[in-house]
């Protein structure tokens, strides 16, 4: 049985797949998303990166795709601490991906990181073409979760690693409620005032608490076939990192 992600939409309208909204949502959102990615999580997302990253080099990858690239941060980050790997960022957004490869000729060394239009739960990629897969901040964002997780299996190679970065709601009730306050009441109204785009930053809120937990989403990646899974809180629950093997 398939894992429907519909319940939550950006613009609430039945009559567009979820897939179709969340397209228009970010294009719509691309010339600020950095911007707002840095103050939704006071630039801390920048270490979570790092630390994802990490795990991903000490298996010394050569061929690696970041699914739901966006502008690519998360893609610029393996490109730089694996120089000699070659990396794919993929985003059905094509002006997320604009913005992606407008960034990739201001910054220097990334010859190695490559972008294209796809989208995460119909790659078009063989089975078995990369060592490594990731995608940050993007899961909770797919139709079908288990066909998109399903879709990571087969083109990555037996034995590589996957990684997965998603925000995640806190335990701690003390960072809990700071969080509701920042995360759940300013961020949409600072969302839409810098980029006229309410709904979009409403529904990132919704997103991550209807997203399925710890538990729930490692019991899902195994499912799929995934094998050695380990989940690790970041900044007291804020994020959660998700390692894993095939």
């Amino acid at each position: 049985m398939s894992n429907r992600n519909q319940a939550i939409l950006p613009y609430n309208d039945r009559r567009r797949s979820k897939a179709t909204q969340i397209e228009h949502m970010f294009d719509r959102i691309a010339f600020r998303y950095d911007l707002l990615n840095r103050i939704m999580t006071l630039g801390i997302d920048k270490n979570w990166r790092l630390k994802a990253a990490i795990c991903v080099k000490k298996h010394h990858p050569n061929a690696l795709l970041d699914i739901a690239t966006g502008t690519g941060d998360f893609a610029f980050q393996l490109a730089r601490l694996m120089p000699t790997s070659n990396v794919i960022g993929v985003d059905f957004s094509s002006k997320m991906i604009k913005e992606a490869s407008r960034k990739k000729s201001e910054i220097a060394n990334s010859d190695n990181v490559d972008f294209a239009i796809a989208d995460a739960e119909n790659l078009k990629f063989k089975a078995n073409t990369f060592d490594a897969v990731s995608c940050t901040f993007g899961v909770r964002n797919f139709d079908d979760l288990e066909r998109g997780l399903s879709n990571m299996y087969r083109v990555l190679k037996p034995g590589g690693i996957g990684v997965i970065l998603e925000l995640s709601e806190p335990k701690n009730l003390a960072v809990k409620l700071f969080h509701e306050l920042y995360f759940h009441r300013f961020v949409p109204v600072l969302g839409k005032v810098i980029t006229g785009e309410g709904k979009a930053y409403s529904y990132l809120q919704k997103s991550v608490k209807h997203f399925p937990d710890k538990k729930r989403f490692v019991e899902l990646l195994k499912k799929v076939g995934f094998t050695s899974v380990k989940a690790k809180s970041l900044s007291f629950g804020m994020c959660t990192m998700f390692c894993f093997y095939r």
